[in-house]
């Protein structure tokens, strides 16, 4: 078995790189103290292809898959954005992106992928209890399929 990254997997991974290192510890902070979403990051993310690596061809993404989304993770990462650019990457393109382009409606597809792949809308995801807070193993909320809905 071949574990070598393919010519385009580097091309994904130097692209990250390159993009992340434009962004460094200083805007980070600035971010952070101002409690404020990357925008300018985000956008320069887009616009360098990166959100969509995972997202369907038809769509506008590259039709790739979490192999190369890693890489993207890793490489914007090591310039100084840490966990937040992965927990926009798992927001965004993974769990919003993602769950659409295998779950959701042609409506729905047309309509969300390429503006969640040009960084014209952002996905979030949303779960609480009082009881547990964030913490997904202790909630107590459930569906059950009931009838037609």
């Amino acid at each position: 078995m071949d574990f070598r990254l393919s010519e385009d997997q580097r091309m994904i991974a130097a692209t990250a790189r390159q993009v992340g290192e434009r962004f460094g510890g200083d805007y980070w902070r600035r971010q952070d103290e101002a409690k404020a979403f990357p925008r300018e990051f985000w956008q320069a993310v887009c616009e360098a292809g990166l959100c969509g690596v995972a997202l369907p061809e038809a769509a506008g993404g590259s039709g790739l898959g979490m192999l190369e989304m890693a890489l993207i993770v890793e490489n914007l990462s090591a310039a100084a954005g840490g966990s937040t650019i992965g927990q926009l990457f798992m927001i965004n393109p993974i769990f919003g992106g993602v769950s659409i382009s295998r779950f959701g409606t042609p409506a729905m597809k047309a309509e969300l992928l390429p503006k969640i792949i040009s960084g014209e809308i952002n996905c979030c995801m949303a779960l609480t209890e009082p009881d547990a807070g964030s913490n997904t193993l202790e909630m107590r909320s459930f569906a059950r399929a009931d009838g037609e809905g």
